[in-house]
């Protein structure tokens, strides 16, 4: 009997030659899918959906999505289960119409751990980066962690898709310069209302990058929500961005914040307060 096994090294699914390479597709646990291209990029295969149908034992994906050539009949696709997937990541190169039918074809039931990446030179927001809230929000019943990285998703659809998440244990949001006015901070704050009621209730660690002018008093409440509530947060890290001119005044809010959250600290509360790299 053949038992499932992995892959360590990343395969650039583009240009990959299968009927030079044979992949034991169906034993994978472990799978690394990378955009590769080029200026010269001719690309054999175009859809993730073609190998990841193949994959019903993968436990672990990394995927990279840039240009592809598909043909705009999303009637046509055939939706892709996979059982045993417990952790994936995502890469988004460029917008491109593809990442839609590829997260609305997909059904992952075990879903544990989602990373969503933009590596792209966009700095706005664009349809591509809020395609994976439906699919996030099929997997509210499994999902315990989240993390966005330079994505730039409006407050309402964000706002919508973290309030279903309630079993979530962990949350990364470090949106890009032009996302980080958002509101995240006013509405993570838990109120007294029913625990069903309040946004993701059962977060442990927290990590937020704001611009600097997030309000210290805001900042404040939600650490002092947390640290109030059951499970209590454990962690919870500020990153603040400075994207436009005028006083730098991110080091007086930090010393501010770090007095004002002392006690949580004694507590066991984990804070790390930091000025975002210049990028962001």
């Amino acid at each position: 009997m053949m038992h499932p096994t992995s892959v360590a090294s990343p395969i650039a699914w583009g240009s990959l030659d299968t009927a030079q390479f044979c992949v034991p597709w169906s034993k994978l646990t472990q799978l690394s899918l990378q955009y590769d291209a080029s200026p010269y990029w001719n690309p054999v295969h175009n859809d993730y959906l073609d190998v990841l149908r193949e994959c019903p034992n993968l436990k672990c994906c990394s995927i990279g999505i840039g240009m592809t050539i598909l043909d705009a009949d999303t009637d046509a696709v055939v939706p892709v289960t996979l059982p045993n997937l417990e952790s994936m990541r995502v890469r988004l190169f460029c917008q491109t119409l593809y990442t839609r039918q590829f997260f609305d074809a997909l059904h992952v039931p075990k879903l544990h751990t989602f990373e969503f990446q933009n590596v792209s030179l966009s700095m706005g927001a664009f349809a591509s980066q809020t395609e994976p809230l439906p699919f996030i929000s099929r997997s509210a019943e499994t999902l315990e962690n989240l993390s966005f990285d330079t994505i730039n998703i409006p407050d309402v659809d964000m706002l919508s898709c973290l309030s279903q998440l309630h079993h979530l244990k962990h949350l990364r949001f470090l949106p890009g310069p032009l996302q980080l006015n958002h509101n995240l901070v006013d509405s993570l704050i838990l109120s007294g209302a029913p625990q069903g009621t309040s946004i993701c209730p059962r977060l442990k660690s927290l990590s937020l990058k704001c611009s600097k002018r997030v309000s210290t008093d805001r900042v404040t409440e939600l650490v002092e929500s947390r640290c109030s509530a059951s499970p209590k947060l454990g962690e919870f890290c500020l990153q603040i961005a400075a994207f436009d001119y005028g006083q730098d005044s991110r080091d007086k809010t930090i010393i501010e914040l770090r007095e004002r959250l002392n006690q949580y600290v004694e507590g066991g509360l984990q804070l790390y307060l930091m000025k975002a790299k210049p990028t962001g």
